[in-house]
């Protein structure tokens, strides 16, 4: 979708990615957590929120094609605290990466590097 990784970058990434199960009603993340991975919906709905001044303010929805990547991005690269929560509107599955794993694939690989920066493109382009 984004850019050819050969076979041994595919089997690098596979080694490192692993599925996550979040049940209709669970978090994936909470405002106020680190977001520690970056993952890729499979399956289900994501709804992205924030509470203030005792209210809930959707944000976005992840699902399907239009926004399969679920993380709270800002946390993720800064390694700061979230100021949103990630909920499952209906069971979902997610494949995803731990940050230190991938930055590990970034050091290893050019290919890597181009993925990272195009998917960051992609998920900016989604919050215009």
């Amino acid at each position: 979708m984004f850019t050819k990784l050969s076979e041994n970058e595919l089997i690098a990434l596979g080694s490192v990615m692993e599925t996550r199960l979040v049940k209709k009603g669970g978090h994936y993340l909470h405002q106020g957590q680190i977001c520690h991975h970056l993952g890729f919906l499979n399956k289900g709905i994501m709804r992205v929120y924030h509470l203030a001044n005792d209210k809930e303010y959707t944000s976005y929805f992840n699902f399907g094609d239009r926004n399969p990547f679920v993380s709270s991005f800002s946390s993720f690269i800064t390694r700061k605290p979230s100021h949103e929560s990630i909920h499952a509107l209906e069971d979902c599955e997610i494949c995803q990466i731990s940050y230190n794993d991938l930055q590990k694939l970034y050091d290893e690989s050019f290919a890597f590097q181009k993925l990272g920066r195009l998917v960051a493109e992609f998920s900016y382009r989604l919050a215009l």
